[in-house]
This record gives structure tokens, C-alpha cells and sequence, in this order.
């Protein structure tokens, strides 16, 4: 029996599988051959279009840049395509045949995955499965896989699974999650109060530990209301001020403003603002220090320095390198020296006995 291409009269090429017998004489001498030829055309046709489509099949899982390995029921790989070779570094003739989880997710560290292919070939449905292989090289990288079963009527034969190599997305969004979690505990941990609002309506988004001290709040009152809402400027259009000079230069440093806190107490606060874009979103990061105290010091100081100079009599500041540092207008008068003569020079220029012996003991 033999398979064999005829003409047919229309010019139709027709394939036929023959069957020839050899009928014999009653001496035993061959008289005629009897053939019996079956039309085979579809099914030769049928082959062919399954092997254009096996063809098709390997091509475009060669072409491809994810991964696909094909498993039987026992774990042993079957096939596996040109990317994978790529991404893990073993070929074909290094993996045909081998226990995948020996191989490149061995169970003792990767028991997950042989939970997830025992799932599967037990009749489970196929899901979306992220874990990590060891490549040739001993490198960890990470897949995200579909996973579908093979089936031999109702048998599950085996498994085929597509991958993409996410490894580079796995380790930037660990690497953003650990500078969130380093810049949260700066923003937490600040001697600074911090806040972060909305730009468009001063919406507070979050607070910290500073900012719910200097303000007398529980982040929890202020988080989701507006600053004006809350009444933390003292005089509301400040906070248009503010944003009118992160116009205009991008930002705002060491601004001095009256503000309350929660409970209405007033004081003195040292601005620091700082614009951020994220997703088309404007956002602003107030960082601030209460210097109400620094500036009652200031103001006392200030009163001090005026009542010593409308005194009558000469006054004279010296620091510990005994150089004058403060003269009052009484005291330039007494001596009959500038103000730029004295200051900053050493008290021996008007008293040469003051040496830095005898200032010692004075």
C-alpha cells in the first residue's frame, strides 16, 4: 500500500492511496494485478494544512518575546521556545526532558509553584501565576505566567505556559517601594512640621508628627480640610500669597508669616514651599518652624538695644577675643570715635592697658 499523486482531467492534482494484489493463474503464473485506489485528497490536504499550522505555530513562538514551555503530567519539560532560551540561558537540548522543578524552581524553594502545576493538573482553572526562576546562571528573575492544561479527551496530559520576564519591573517598583518607605520616614521623623495639600484648594493630604504639634491637631482633624477651612492663616489671603510667588518663582523660602494653630493660639511661622507635578496633579510640601519665641527674643533684644542707646551714658559690648562688637551713640561721643573706628577693632585701641592678661582678670 502506498500513497500516490494522479492528474485528474481537469488538472485538479489527486491524491490516492493504492492497494495493489497480484492475482495468479491456476499454475501459480501471475495473471492480473487488482488495485483498489481510495481518493485520500482531503485528508492529504488535511495533514498539510496541519503542518503549515505547526510551522505557523513554532514560528510565531520563536518570534515571540514571552515565554513558552510545555509541561507533561509529571513535570518534565516538553518544549520550550527561542525567548526562553533567551531569558534563562539554557537551550532546548539542555532542558528537553527535565524535571522543571528540579531545574528551574526547585520545591524546596519555590513550593508554591509545584501547589500551583499540581492545581492545575488536577483539573483546576487555568489563572494568572507570578513567581520567580533560577536561570542557567543562577540568576533570580521574575514571571508573570498564563497557565493552560493540555487534554486527551477529559485527561489532562499536560500543561503549556506563557511568561513575561517582569524582573526589571519587580525590582524598580521594590526599589520605589523602598524610597517611599525611606522618604515617609524622613517626612514622619522631620524636626520640621510638614504638610502636603492640594494645590487647586489647599486640601490637606497629609500631616506630620511636627505639624500636629505646632498646630495642636491629630492629623486625623486636619487630613481632607482645607487650610481655610481650619483657620491656620491668620489672615486667609496669605495663602494666596503664597502660591502667587511659587508662580512666580517656583517656589518659597523663608517666608515669615503670622499663623493659628487648631486650638486659635497665634504664632510665627518660617515657610519653606515646594511645588510637585505627579500624574498631571499639583501638590505643595509646606515645611515650617515656629519661631514666635525667636522673634519675642528679637523684639526684646531690639527694645534693649533702643533703651541702651538713648542712655546718657557710654555703653560698650565686647566678645570673648575682647573686640567691640556694640557701641552706643553715648559712648562714641565719650571717646570722640566713628562708629567703623570701633567696631570690630580691640578694646586696647582706647584702653592700652587691657591686655588679654589683665581682660582675663577683669
Amino acid at each position: 500500500m502506498y500513497e500516490h499523486r494522479f492528474v485528474h482531467k481537469s488538472g485538479e492534482v489527486v491524491w490516492a492511496r493504492v492497494a495493489v494484489s497480484l492475482v495468479r493463474d491456476k499454475k501459480k503464473a501471475p495473471s492480473r494485478l487488482i488495485a483498489i485506489v481510495e481518493d485520500v485528497s482531503e485528508s492529504r490536504r488535511a495533514e498539510e494544512n496541519a503542518a503549515r499550522a505547526r510551522e505557523l505555530t513554532e514560528k510565531l513562538l520563536d518570534t515571540t518575546d514571552a515565554m513558552v514551555v510545555g509541561l507533561d503530567s509529571e513535570g518534565k519539560i516538553q518544549f520550550v521556545n527561542h525567548a526562553f532560551e533567551e531569558i534563562t540561558g539554557y537551550s532546548r537540548d539542555d532542558l528537553e526532558g527535565k524535571n522543571w522543578f528540579e531545574t528551574l524552581v526547585p520545591r524546596d524553594r519555590y513550593p508554591q509553584v509545584w501547589e500551583e502545576f499540581e492545581r492545575l493538573t488536577s483539573g483546576g482553572n487555568a489563572v494568572r501565576f507570578e513567581n520567580p526562576i533560577l536561570t542557567k546562571a543562577g540568576e533570580e528573575r521574575y514571571i508573570v505566567w498564563r497557565n493552560s492544561e493540555f487534554r486527551t479527551g477529559d485527561e489532562i496530559i499536560g500543561t503549556v505556559s506563557v511568561g513575561i520576564d517582569i524582573s526589571e519591573r519587580k525590582r524598580a517598583e521594590e526599589e520605589l517601594a523602598d524610597s517611599e518607605e525611606k522618604l515617609l520616614a524622613v517626612f514622619t521623623s522631620s524636626p520640621a512640621g510638614m504638610a502636603v495639600s492640594r494645590r487647586e484648594d489647599g486640601c490637606v493630604l497629609d500631616v506630620n508628627t511636627e505639624f500636629e504639634r505646632l498646630f495642636e491637631c491629630r492629623r486625623d482633624e486636619v487630613v481632607e480640610k482645607t487650610s481655610i477651612e481650619l483657620g491656620l492663616w491668620a489672615d486667609p489671603s496669605d495663602r494666596k500669597r503664597v502660591t502667587d510667588l511659587i508662580d512666580r518663582d517656583g517656589q518659597v523660602v523663608d517666608l515669615e508669616l503670622p499663623l493659628r494653630t487648631a486650638r486659635g493660639r497665634a504664632l510665627i511661622g518660617l515657610l519653606n514651599v515646594h511645588e510637585v507635578t505627579i500624574r498631571d496633579s499639583r501638590f505643595l510640601i509646606y515645611a515650617l518652624r515656629d519661631i514666635t519665641e525667636q522673634k519675642q527674643a528679637e523684639e526684646q533684644l531690639a527694645l534693649l538695644k533702643h533703651s541702651i542707646d538713648v542712655n546718657s551714658d557710654g555703653a560698650y559690648w565686647t566678645d570673648t577675643s575682647d573686640t567691640f562688637i556694640y557701641v552706643n551713640e553715648a559712648g562714641y561721643r565719650v571717646l570722640d570715635y566713628d562708629r567703623d573706628e570701633l567696631l570690630g577693632k580691640p578694646v586696647s585701641l582706647v584702653a592700652p592697658g587691657a591686655t588679654p592678661e589683665r581682660m582675663e582678670e577683669v
